[in-house]
């Protein structure tokens, strides 16, 4: 027998101990080849699906997650090292990532004063505002012109 032969057969009945013990209270039934085959309920299959579904949504999440924090801590480091526009680039990578978070917008008023644009950064300031209403900034009509 071959090395594939037997790596697939090795893999076959790995799989299918691993669905005998997924689909706890199985039947199982003997073929004349000697391989176990599980037979489950397709309500067993439905939750195991939506279980693997589940798992693999929280591992994305955490996986964005995990970016825009490595993105949100290099803008704010650019920033503190005098690096406005390539923060300004960061923030806008992580307003693309994050689109429903208003602090990226906030950090890149904060990039766009430090270059001297005020008016950008009333406009992201804005954007801001929008992105989270009432967060304790005065609104923008309220500002007095630089």
């Amino acid at each position: 027998m071959d090395w594939a032969t037997r790596s697939t057969r090795a893999i076959s009945s790995g799989a299918m101990a691993a669905l005998d013990t997924l689909a706890a209270g199985g039947r199982h039934h003997r073929r004349p080849s000697a391989t176990r085959v599980a037979t489950v309920s397709p309500h067993r299959l439905l939750a195991l699906a939506a279980a693997l579904l589940f798992l693999a949504a929280t591992a994305l999440a955490q996986t964005q997650q995990s970016a825009a924090a490595e993105l949100r801590n290099l803008g704010i480091a650019q920033l503190e090292n005098e690096r406005p526009i390539e923060a300004e680039a960061t923030f806008r990578k992580l307003a693309a990532l994050v689109p429903e978070d208003p602090l990226p917008f906030a950090n890149l008023a904060i990039a766009a004063l430090r270059q001297q644009q005020g008016a950008e950064a009333r406009q992201w300031i804005a954007e801001a505002q929008k992105q989270a209403p009432g967060r304790g900034l005065p609104p923008v009509h309220l500002w007095h012109p630089a």
